[in-house]
């Protein structure tokens, strides 16, 4: 189960392969299903899970975690067949405020916080 804004991307040989909770930028809106800190919109959340996913790991592949405005501008480059992953790959540390700020800029990307973990597998 998702808990939050996040997504996480999985690539494999410069695919992606899956995309988890969302898996196209359509499903991005206003009213994501979320835990709440309060109980009572919590009581029918089980009805709303979809599916349970199981990957075995290669070496290689590639993860990122991000929470939802980079995720649905991710899905949306992913999408035109642009493999953002390539970008977020070469994206130097230091870089990465100021590529944000570009893409927030050029209306890209929605003005929200914006996190991003990436992991390789060895």
């Amino acid at each position: 189960m998702a808990i939050g804004d996040s997504c996480l991307f999985h690539i494999r040989g410069d695919k992606l392969e899956n995309g988890f909770p969302i898996a196209h930028s359509e499903q991005f809106n206003n009213r994501p299903l979320l835990l709440s800190s309060v109980a009572a919109p919590n009581e029918n959340i089980a009805q709303h899970l979809v599916y349970k996913q199981t990957l075995s790991l290669q070496r290689g592949d590639e993860f990122y975690l991000m929470t939802d405005a980079l995720a649905c501008w991710f899905l949306q480059m992913s999408e035109k067949k642009r493999q953002p992953w390539r970008t977020m790959r070469s994206l130097k540390q230091s870089d990465f405020e100021q590529w944000i700020a570009k893409l927030r800029n050029t209306k890209a990307l929605r003005n929200d916080d914006v996190t991003l973990l990436q992991i390789i597998t060895k």
